[in-house]
């Protein structure tokens, strides 16, 4: 955000990073600099123009609309440790249910975990 020379881009007070389109003089820093390549140059009017995570639903206590309809929960929203967290649990939930099913087993010199039988391991979101 400190690559826009005249502070359009911002957080707001979630956390979200937030975009002022009255202060934009569409350079495209923004969108050289953002590794998830979100800033797009709108071309009719020259300025770049990205989400707001749905602001007002957020202001609202709701999750973001792409996050709510999304069926396979693949988006997510909230503090990355929270939703990193919940992840690793599901992974090692469905470790664990594998391994019980005979699917999956852990070489005693490594931490890393292989499927058997070309198995894959399936978690919900990831």
């Amino acid at each position: 955000m400190n690559v826009c020379p005249t502070g359009a881009l911002f957080r707001d007070e979630d956390g979200a990073v937030a975009f002022d389109p009255l202060k934009c003089i569409g350079c495209l820093m923004c969108a050289v600099a953002c590794p998830f390549g979100v800033p797009k140059l709108d071309e009719e009017n020259k300025i770049m123009d990205k989400c707001d995570l749905c602001a007002d639903r957020r202001a609202e206590g709701l999750l973001p609309a792409c996050v709510s309809a999304c069926p396979t929960e693949a988006l997510k929203y909230g503090e990355i440790d929270e939703i990193l967290w919940e992840r690793e649990g599901k992974v090692v939930a469905n470790l664990k249910s594998a391994a019980r099913r005979g699917r999956v087993s852990r070489p005693s010199s490594s931490d890393h975990y292989f499927l058997q039988e070309n198995q894959r391991l399936k978690t919900k979101g990831g």
